[in-house]
């Protein structure tokens, strides 16, 4: 579910920057999903849209194509998550977007669930976090 979120939140982003015709393949979704696994949805939002910031200035800046620049991003997301697993970086946490709704399923499985509310968008997602939701609904 939070790559969903973060694959929506993707998308968003390479639309708002002029990458809209980006066809997401298999490579894009595997990076995707392993970002959500190793960050919560906030931390993943703040890497896409450096990623994305950064492609988009690449393309403004004439250093490369459109469709290599549109590529780079998820080159960029996926370097980004390697290192900071590796290095054990602190990374910073960004927000979702008032104008992008959220799902309904999303919001469903974090708040009634497994209990987080408002913890919901910056708490990695867990197996420790779905028994502790059952355990907190017995």
């Amino acid at each position: 579910m939070a790559a969903q979120e973060v694959m929506q939140y993707f998308m968003y982003r390479m639309k708002r920057v002029g990458f809209g015709d980006f066809n997401p393949g298999q490579e894009t979704m595997n990076t995707i999903v392993s970002l959500a696994k190793y960050f919560s949805v906030s931390e993943c939002l703040s890497i896409v849209w450096r990623a994305v910031s950064n492609g988009s200035t690449m393309y403004v800046d004439g250093t490369c194509t459109k469709k290599r620049a549109a590529n780079s991003v998820i080159s960029s997301i996926r370097r980004h998550c390697e290192r900071a697993t590796k290095e054990n970086w602190t990374v910073s946490r960004y927000y979702w977007p008032s104008e992008l709704p959220k799902s309904v399923a999303a919001t469903y499985v974090y708040e009634k669930v497994l209990r987080l509310e408002s913890d919901s968008f910056t708490t990695k997602p867990s197996i420790e976090l779905l028994r502790q939701g059952a355990l907190t609904n017995e």
